[in-house]
């Protein structure tokens, strides 16, 4: 049998992306032609492909991504997660962000050692409480405090 060239559509339910050279399985519709497979692709990966939004949802299940390498997430315009609940956990991990707002109730921090370097630090707080067994300052300029006490 020879090899036939024809225009075809996917079918809705065909998420692999077809590419030239692909062995696929068809279904006729009078004239049209549907992809309903893709039996045999390239052996470099695979592309799953849709028209418009996709939602995966599982019924009072979980969803996992699993990658022997790696998974990269991205949005062209946002990527948004939400949920009651968030861990994060890595051995190593950074964290590139142009300007961050963070909003909540509480920051609880444990860390081995803290380095902050800033052109300028503003911080405003009602009340500032510091313990510590040992304090060194070293100022190259002005050293200045205003304090004040009122009585009640």
């Amino acid at each position: 049998m020879g090899e036939v060239t024809r225009d075809a559509r996917r079918a809705k339910s065909c998420l692999v992306a077809p590419e030239a050279g692909d062995k696929v399985l068809c279904a006729l519709d009078g004239e049209t032609v549907y992809v309903l497979a893709v039996l045999e692709g390239r052996p470099e990966g695979t592309r799953v492909a849709v028209e418009g939004a996709l939602d995966i949802v599982a019924q009072g299940g979980r969803v996992s991504v699993r990658s022997a390498d790696s998974v990269d997430v991205k949005g062209g315009k946002s990527v948004s997660i939400a949920g009651p609940k968030l861990d994060v956990r890595a051995a190593d991990g950074s964290i590139a962000i142009d300007q961050l707002g963070y909003l909540g109730k509480r920051v609880m921090a444990e860390v081995g050692k803290a380095v902050v370097a800033a052109r300028e630090l503003d911080s405003l707080a009602d009340r500032v409480m510091q313990r510590a067994r040992r304090v060194f300052r070293f100022v190259e300029e002005v050293d200045q405090t205003r304090a004040s006490r009122r009585a009640r």
